[in-house]
């Protein structure tokens, strides 16, 4: 694109890897199978994001030397992350845009799932489903938090409705809730929701409502599809649909989400 782009990016330093949540967080965050995830990358931009705009924002990013030469993907045959620029795909990036969204400032968001009774309201323990409530595709280790997550097949599938489903905090808690391939499962929902507020926390900036005294989030987020001309994947969770519903398979590993906040001129990839 040279010189005709609109927008131009620079990198941010730091966090690219886990570095940017703390210890216990991270630590579960192994334990969980996300080791090979949630590589963090921020970024500035100058021109003024219009979320119309929002796909050619996002191709101009990914075909620019700046995020081609700092985004680091773990290619779909490899082991090993490489940079964007590794796979020769600078001026053939196609990107696919999902609107999500960000308003969820507190914890509280959550409490539904131990009021409904998926989980004990005394120790915060996912519960088991009935052998009546059991399907047989069904993994073994899903309880009735899991369930709801990930099954339409769950009598509490509609706990949440679309457009909760659609926040970001939603999906962070899906992911990390379900895991990623090689994954030893916590069974405590506080342990959940701490990891998912503290990534939450690194991705959003929250600000003082000067209505009045709460707090609101000025941020605008979408779900990725990046693949190079030839409709190779790119990036994670451009090959497979991520929605948090209507599977029984976690493919929570697999994702690109972006958060960009206009007030501040900054831009975060998380995949």
């Amino acid at each position: 694109m040279g010189d005709h782009r609109e927008y131009h990016f620079t990198p941010l330093p730091g966090g690219e890897r886990l570095e940017y949540v703390d210890k216990a967080t991270r630590e579960k965050l192994v334990q969980w199978g996300m080791l090979g995830g949630l590589r963090r990358h921020r970024f500035t931009y100058d021109s003024r994001f219009e979320p119309y705009k929002a796909k050619q924002f996002f191709t101009e990013l990914f075909s620019s030397r700046e995020a081609q030469f700092s985004i680091e993907v773990l290619p779909e045959s490899g082991s090993t992350f490489c940079r964007l620029s590794s796979l020769g795909c600078q001026d053939n990036v196609s990107v696919n845009v999902s609107e999500l969204q960000a308003t969820v400032t507190d914890l509280v968001f959550f409490d539904r799932i131990t009021d409904k009774g998926l989980a004990s309201s005394a120790t915060g323990h996912f519960k088991q489903p009935s052998m009546y409530d059991r399907l047989p595709e069904d993994p073994d280790h899903f309880d009735l938090v899991r369930k709801m997550l990930a099954s339409e097949g769950s009598a509490h599938c509609d706990l949440y409705s679309t457009a909760e489903r659609n926040e970001l905090i939603f999906r962070l808690f899906y992911h990390l809730v379900l895991g990623g391939t090689v994954c030893q499962y916590d069974e405590a929902l506080q342990t959940y929701t701490a990891a998912t507020a503290s990534i939450y926390g690194k991705l959003v900036t929250p600000y003082r409502d000067g209505a009045d005294t709460g707090i609101v989030l000025r941020a605008h987020v979408f779900q990725l599809e990046v693949k190079d001309g030839d409709e190779r994947p790119l990036m994670p969770g451009s090959k497979r649909s991520t929605a948090p519903h209507g599977s029984t398979t976690s493919s929570s590993p697999c994702f690109t989400y972006a958060v960009v906040e206009p007030l501040r001129k900054q831009l975060t990839v998380l995949s």
